[in-house]
């Protein structure tokens, strides 16, 4: 379940090839941007896994065990079951990403 102001723009988000900046930026604005940037991840995860072949390239991500500090912290702070789930997925899905 999205908010109707975040849908399609995780899908926008994701088609940039944002950066690691980018996620850092996103996630300390607005609940809308982080939200969104939760769906975009979950997006990539979801793509990621069922063809392997995802265009999508995140630069400039730091070692696994920063991103991974960084998704521990963004979902104990959400308060919606519906945003610490995908959180959840892509930390256990952390291994596409690198």
């Amino acid at each position: 379940m999205k908010f109707p102001v975040t849908e399609g723009w995780d899908e926008l988000f994701l088609k940039s090839n944002f950066s690691w900046d980018d996620l850092k930026r996103w996630t300390s604005l607005e609940e809308k941007h982080e939200a969104t940037v939760i769906h975009a991840l979950e997006k990539y995860v979801h793509e990621k896994a069922a063809n392997n072949k995802c265009s999508y390239v995140i630069s400039g991500l730091p070692a696994k065990s920063e991103f991974i500090d960084f998704l521990v912290k963004l979902r104990d702070k959400q308060v919606l079951k519906k945003r610490k789930l995908p959180i959840e997925k892509v930390i256990q899905n952390i291994d596409l990403f690198y």
